[in-house]
């Protein structure tokens, strides 16, 4: 069912260049340098959705997004991934972790996170239904229409790098059991 990028060397892909923050010897830099360009190009700009010095969102907002995306698309790489950037962003790495396995056993988690989560995870499960009470939800949170953009941005990258992981069966490496 897989494509074989078990054995791809580090240059496999045309024109696969890895940014500093990705590694071509990661289980998704090998599985991705499949895509050559186009994979760069995406991981170029999936990296600088979550830029901490960038974006329009707080860099903690953007990673909750990450995070609950991958854990609702049952990435499991992604999912652990993303629960260590967001327990750093956050400061506590339990909390990081148990907002990836699932945001709604998470009592503590502040009522902008629980907005924020309910909306990562109704765009990545059932983008049809997403409706105006949504958007009027993180308004109310004072989120102008541009950051709200941006969260749409987050959600869809990632829901496409999930797809990506899952469909090259990407599981997690001893870095996140180390």
């Amino acid at each position: 069912m897989c494509l074989n990028w078990t054995s791809c060397p580090t240059n496999c892909g045309r024109n696969w260049s890895p940014s500093a923050t990705s590694s071509a010897t990661s289980p998704t830099g090998r599985a991705f340098s499949l895509g050559g360009a186009h994979a760069a190009r995406f991981n170029d700009y999936i990296l600088g959705l979550l830029d901490p010095n960038g974006g329009l969102l707080p860099y903690v907002d953007r990673e909750i997004l990450a995070t609950v995306t991958s854990a609702e698309n049952k990435c499991s790489y992604c999912r652990l991934n993303h629960a260590g950037h967001l327990g750093a962003a956050l400061g506590d790495n339990k909390l990081g972790t148990r907002i990836a396995i699932d945001f709604r056993e998470v009592r503590e988690l502040s009522p902008r996170h629980r907005i924020l989560a309910r909306f990562a995870s109704k765009l990545s499960l059932h983008p049809g239904e997403v409706d105006d009470a949504d958007i009027d939800e993180l308004r109310d949170l004072g989120l102008s229409d541009e950051e709200i953009f941006e969260a749409v941005h987050v959600i869809s990258a990632f829901a496409a790098a999930n797809r990506f992981s899952i469909f090259l069966q990407v599981t997690p490496d001893d870095q996140f059991f180390n």
